[in-house]
């Protein structure tokens, strides 16, 4: 396979990842109280929205607990299988990471909360211990 090839299939695996992490937080921003609003009755289009938000925050605890759980450093895998998963090539990208931040603090449970935070402090180490040590932080790095 091409190195051509196989930068488009980390684009798109890194593109769903990014389309779902931003596609969760731009729904819980706008959902807040929309269930309550619409009647919140069962098949009412607030509360199958709410099940999509739900099942989002499922998959990204998945993804951020995946290699670790707890205040362990860690951060998601951005993107999963076909040829570069196959090779065991994986990466977290700070775009992502920053959504998934961003999702956490919006909604805002405790456990969202220890999300966020140990995902932030990931980051943060990541930044403090980079070889180049001027603040920078690096467009992805290995989740675990």
């Amino acid at each position: 396979m091409s190195i051509r090839c196989a930068s488009k299939l980390l684009h798109r695996r890194a593109s769903a990842f990014t389309a779902i992490t931003a596609g969760a937080a731009v729904l819980v921003a706008l959902v807040p109280g929309a269930a309550s609003a619409c009647g919140g009755a069962s098949g009412s289009p607030a509360s199958s929205t709410q099940t999509s938000v739900n099942k989002a925050y499922t998959f990204l605890d998945q993804s951020t607990d995946k290699y670790g759980n707890g205040t362990t450093l860690r951060l998601p895998q951005s993107f999963t299988g076909g040829y570069l998963g196959s090779l065991n090539f994986v990466s977290s990208f700070v775009y992502d990471d920053a959504l998934t931040i961003m999702a956490y603090l919006q909604r805002a449970t405790a456990s969202d909360l220890a999300h966020a935070k140990v995902l932030g402090n990931s980051l943060i180490y990541a930044q403090q211990h980079d070889v180049t040590p001027d603040g920078r932080l690096r467009a992805s790095y290995q989740p675990d």
